[in-house]
């Protein structure tokens, strides 16, 4: 009986050693990296099957002039907000208690602050009489830079909340497609306009609606507001009315720009 129980142990250590082994001895898969961002905020994904910890890398991109790295134990994804301009390549090794270990793909980022611009005025400044009643009331020049990754369609709202008898909506133009970087002086106020769409503003008409503030009623602000969306289009007919418009893009915005002008009568 003795010699049995001997001989059974004996098995059990060398199933208990096999398995170690095979355990341990065993590279880990190579790591999967992700990049996303969303103006100046960064995440990085990570993760490899049989890693028993992970090192980080960076380098400064385009150049590389050096290369930093930390150990990040088990952790699989590291996000913050960075500054304007900040470029990196990123990249993670995934190693095992035995020292084997795989490299991930290499992924580099360039953050960009989600930025609305215009030609015709600076945000906060006077907004032209050629943009407004007073003038030919046209849509004025915008361009914007800086979207989040991820972005797959824009929404251009316009309003004004010092209105007198509350917020006046004044221009929406919807499902503009994500390769767009602007809008050009001038966009016809129809419900429909080559890629784009336009909603009713508070005028009750499509299109673009200047500023047209009561005579005598102090300086206005109209703010230009672009959100960034997940989603290529919003379900919606041309020529809806503003409101159903903002009331749609909640769910679905990523990021938002904002450029301020000013008007008085």
């Amino acid at each position: 009986m003795e010699k049995t129980y001997r001989v059974l142990l004996s098995c059990l250590f060398a199933l208990m050693v096999t398995a170690a082994i095979s355990v341990y001895a065993a590279p880990p898969a190579r790591p999967v990296l992700n990049v996303s961002t969303s103006g100046l905020d960064v995440e990085i994904t990570w993760s490899a099957e049989g890693a028993t910890g992970y090192t980080f890398f960076y380098a400064p991109y385009p150049d590389a002039e050096y290369i930093d790295s930390v150990d990040l134990g088990l952790l699989t994804s590291a996000s913050g907000t960075l500054w304007d301009g900040a470029a990196f390549y990123v990249a993670v090794q995934a190693y095992n208690t035995d020292g084997t270990s795989e490299y991930s793909n290499v992924e580099y980022f360039i953050l960009e602050a989600f930025q609305l611009e215009s030609t015709a005025f600076a945000d906060g400044e006077s907004i032209p009489d050629r943009y407004t009643c007073v003038g030919q009331n046209v849509s004025p020049p915008l361009s914007w830079s800086g979207a989040p990754s991820g972005t797959r369609s824009f929404v251009l709202l316009m309003d004004d909340p010092d209105a007198p008898g509350g917020t006046f909506k004044h221009w929406a133009a919807y499902d503009i497609p994500a390769e767009t970087a602007g809008l050009q002086e001038g966009i016809p106020p129809q419900p429909e306009v080559e890629q784009l769409k336009q909603a009713r503003n508070d005028f009750g008409r499509f299109g673009y609606g200047g500023p047209c503030p009561p005579v005598g009623h102090g300086v206005h602000r109209y703010h230009f507001r672009l959100l960034s969306l997940d989603v290529e289009t919003l379900g919606l007919s041309s020529g809806m009315p503003f409101r159903d418009v903002e009331e749609a893009v909640v769910s679905h915005t990523l990021a938002e720009a904002e450029l301020i002008g000013t008007y008085s009568r």
